[in-house]
């Protein structure tokens, strides 16, 4: 099975950024990085909270744990978009770019 990449896993982020933005409060927007770089720094740019939501979406989006046994509270991107390629895949699900 094909591992995710980098570049698709940071496209996913962005993707999920994306939708938070365009869901959440105004007062939020000034400070969320969309397109999102690999030094952003997510936990302080978003609302108290709110990183957990955007690791669950983003989660989601691609298919994979990326919180086991990492501490990804710091919210840096490269980290979170790290842990997604590193992440073992489910069985029956390949991802490709």
């Amino acid at each position: 099975m094909e591992k995710i990449t980098y570049e698709y896993a940071l496209a996913a982020l962005q993707e999920v950024l994306r939708e938070y933005v365009a869901q959440a409060p105004q007062a939020h927007l000034y400070d969320v990085p969309v397109p999102v770089k690999s030094t952003d720094v997510l936990s302080n740019r978003l609302p108290e909270g709110e990183l957990g939501l955007i690791l669950v979406a983003f989660e989601a989006k691609v298919g994979v744990d990326i919180n086991e046994g990492r501490d990804l509270s710091n919210g840096l991107v490269e980290d979170i978009v790290r842990a997604a390629t590193e992440a073992p895949e489910p069985a029956g699900i390949s991802f490709s770019a």
